[in-house]
């Protein structure tokens, strides 16, 4: 209501009166039966002779509204080269759906050899819905789980060696390929 006012002062005066200075006297409505007086932050209306305050309100200008937040940075694009922490999620019923080459990296102990000379580290090969003696998904794959949570599995997780953000993609159909992702640190 305060900017209304503020509004319809402001269209039916010629030049708004500014804070601490003239009072401007406007007709109001049009036709002179009352008028609006704005002095001084407040805005009345008037009517008769001596005037007589009918209504009055105070207005101030309305604080400027507070900036948005910043929006969060994006994630440090991956550094080519980089060793990575490594995470294998999969559906341990569908295993004999997938091709033997998926099933050969899920398995292998000569590709998580590979895996660890390259410098990368292996944090698990699970299956997605591994639970802990409390019935929960452990606490030091959570953010493996996470990450794949929705998206049809074979996944493979990878976070920065040093630590960092979780990204989740297609577990690729070779150990080639798993290591030219892991070079990358992206798909193409």
């Amino acid at each position: 209501m305060i900017r209304t006012i503020v509004l319809f002062a402001a269209l039916l005066l010629p030049a708004p009166a500014a804070a601490g200075g003239e009072p401007t006297v406007t007709p109001f409505p049009p036709d002179g039966q009352a008028q609006l007086i704005v002095a001084d932050g407040w805005a009345y209306i008037v009517r008769g002779t001596p005037p007589v305050p009918v209504r009055a309100w105070q207005f101030a200008d309305a604080p400027d509204p507070p900036d948005p937040p910043d929006p969060p940075l994006p994630p440090d694009p991956p550094v080519p080269g980089e060793k990575w922490q490594v995470a294998i999620v999969f559906e341990r019923t569908q295993l004999d759906n997938l091709p033997w080459s998926q099933r050969t990296i899920i398995g292998s102990l000569v590709f998580r050899e590979r895996l660890r000379e390259a410098g990368h580290r292996l944090v698990a090969i699970v299956d997605q819905d591994v639970e802990g003696a409390d019935g929960k998904p452990p606490k030091d794959l959570a953010a493996y789980l996470n990450a794949c949570k929705g998206d049809p599995v074979p996944r493979i997780c990878l976070a920065p060696l040093k630590g960092g953000p979780v990204r989740d993609f297609p577990l690729p159909m070779t150990e080639d390929e798993v290591f030219a992702l892991l070079e990358k640190g992206d798909l193409p």
